[in-house]
C-alpha cells in the first residue's frame, strides 16, 4: 500500500492547490501596509517633539557643562576664564581656552550645528553677554542663557556665589 503524500492528502481534504496557501493575497498585504502607515501617523508627531525636548535639553547642559569647564580651568590655571555670548551668531566662545578639536583656535560652540539645532535667544550676566571666572573660580556676576529649539525653550542659570551652573 502506497502512503499519500502531503500534496495527495491536502487535495483530499479539498484543500485545493498546495501553492495557494504559501503566499499572502494582495489584500492582505495592503492591509499590513494601511496598519503600519496609520502607526507611523500617529508616532511621528511624537517622535518629533521628543527630538525638540532632547535638542534643547543637550544645549542647555552642554552650556552649563562648558561654564562649569571655564570656572574648573581658571581655578586650575589661576587665571582669568571669560565666556562669551554672540546670539546673533548663535555661538559662544571660551576665551582662554583651546578648542578640543583644533588646539591653535579658541574654543568655540556654534549651537545651530549637530546633534543640538539650537538658537541662543538671550545671554545676560549684569547686562552683559559675558561672564568672568577669576583664578579662584568666582563668576564676574550671576545671569542666566536662554536657548529655544522649536517652542521649546530652556534656561541655564549661574549662581553669583557659588558659581555653579544650573538647567531649568
Amino acid at each position: 500500500m502506497m502512503v499519500p503524500s502531503r500534496y495527495n492528502a491536502w487535495h483530499i481534504r479539498g484543500g485545493g492547490d498546495a501553492s495557494r496557501a504559501l503566499g499572502f493575497n494582495l489584500i492582505e498585504l495592503v492591509l499590513v501596509i494601511a496598519i503600519i502607515a496609520t502607526l507611523a501617523a500617529v508616532a511621528m508627531p511624537r517622535y518629533a517633539d521628543a527630538l525638540v525636548r532632547y535638542r534643547v535639553d543637550a544645549a542647555a547642559r552642554r552650556i552649563a557643562a562648558d561654564l562649569t569647564l571655564a570656572r574648573a580651568e581658571a581655578r586650575t590655571a589661576s587665571a582669568s576664564r571669560t565666556i562669551a555670548f554672540d546670539t546673533a551668531a548663535n555661538r559662544y566662545q571660551i576665551l582662554g581656552a583651546a578648542d578640543l578639536d583644533n588646539r591653535g583656535t579658541v574654543y568655540t560652540l556654534e549651537l545651530s550645528d549637530e546633534p543640538y539645532h539650537a538658537t541662543l535667544v538671550s545671554a545676560d550676566f549684569a547686562g552683559n553677554n559675558k561672564v568672568m571666572f577669576d583664578g579662584y573660580g568666582v563668576p564676574s556676576s550671576g545671569g542666566s542663557v536662554v536657548v529655544q529649539v522649536g517652542n521649546v525653550t530652556k534656561t541655564v542659570l549661574l549662581d553669583p556665589d557659588s558659581g555653579k551652573a544650573t538647567v531649568q
